[in-house]
């Protein structure tokens, strides 16, 4: 009689020896309440655990990205010589060069060549050589467009440069 009633109240039956799954299934069904909380905390810790993982690596892979495009840059602010250009370099020249290096340079990072040759655009574009300012924003859009997609905020803006370098250049019709 006192086993039936230990078995209604969820506690171990002392019959024989219990197993350890034995206990535990009894110690689950008496404390339901606390183990259903262990359970979800437990859910939450490892959803943040991989959340926090995966910002690590986002936040990772974006920095080497500014740091290859850093080191480009000042790279190519280096690039002038005034030995070999003259005494009035200009802005221009270290383009051309850099524009050919940014092609090698980062054959393997197409985001940051696309995201050099965006900058290359503006300036092109500044400079009123809109030949060379659509060909390096065309670069950018199609590779801001396959990478990050038609929505993305760097897609978006290359497709603005894009169709100012056009505009510029009375290609209306192609701008729009």
């Amino acid at each position: 009689v006192m086993e039936i009633h230990r078995f209604l109240n969820n506690e171990p039956v002392l019959v024989g020896p219990p197993s350890a799954a034995y206990r535990i299934r009894k110690l689950i069904r008496r404390r339901r309440g606390v183990v259903t909380a262990a359970a979800v905390i437990l859910v939450v810790l490892l959803i943040g655990g991989v959340a926090t993982g995966w910002q690590t690596y986002a936040v990772r892979r974006q920095s080497e990205k500014l740091r290859a495009s850093l080191d480009f840059l000042h790279d190519m602010l280096r690039t002038p010589d005034p030995l070999a250009l003259g005494r009035d370099a200009k802005v221009m020249d270290m383009l051309d060069g850099a524009a050919v290096r940014v092609e090698t340079q980062f054959a393997g990072a197409p985001e940051v060549a696309a995201s050099i040759r965006h900058a290359f655009a503006r300036t092109y574009e500044a400079l009123g050589l809109y030949g060379q300012a659509e060909t390096h924003a065309r670069f950018a859009v199609d590779t801001y467009t396959r990478d990050l997609g038609p929505e993305n905020r760097e897609t978006l803006d290359a497709v603005g440069l894009l169709a100012l370098i056009l505009f510029d250049k009375d290609e209306v019709d192609d701008a729009e």
